[in-house]
């Protein structure tokens, strides 16, 4: 009778475990971010690169501390996959427009942690404003 029970309890515990796996393993915990400059003339710009060595630019995970390094925009967009959270973003870039011309542009607007922006979804744009500088 003993044998019994305890056979029912494991098959129990088994049974939960493996559909709580289940579950879990339909759950995306990575988004797909599409980041999107906006400036005044921004059909002019060619590309914008990203210094991320340079301690004021980052776009940090707030809830773990893991700094990503971001891509060159081509065309004023870049994608970046990065593990759902909540996210401090702040650079100095230098712009390349259409013309040859290379113009200084700074994105401020999620620079702390009362302005980070939540990234949650599995796919998402993202708009930064950026300044010339």
């Amino acid at each position: 009778m003993r044998r019994k029970i305890l056979y029912i309890f494991i098959s129990a515990f088994v049974l939960c475990f493996i559909q709580s796996c289940v579950k879990y393993e339909k759950q995306n915990i990575y988004a797909l971010v599409k980041l999107k400059a906006i400036y005044p003339n921004s059909k002019d710009i060619l590309s914008i690169d990203i210094d991320s060595k340079l301690k004021g630019n980052f776009f940090k995970n707030y809830n773990n501390g893991y700094k990503y390094e971001i891509p060159t925009f081509i065309n004023g967009e870049c994608e970046i996959k990065i593990l759902k959270g909540l996210y401090i973003i702040s650079f100095d870039a230098i712009a390349t427009l259409k013309n040859g011309e290379k113009i200084k542009l700074r994105s401020s607007e999620f620079s702390s942690p009362q302005k980070a922006v939540k990234l949650i979804e599995d796919q998402m744009v993202l708009e930064l404003n950026l300044i010339e500088l």
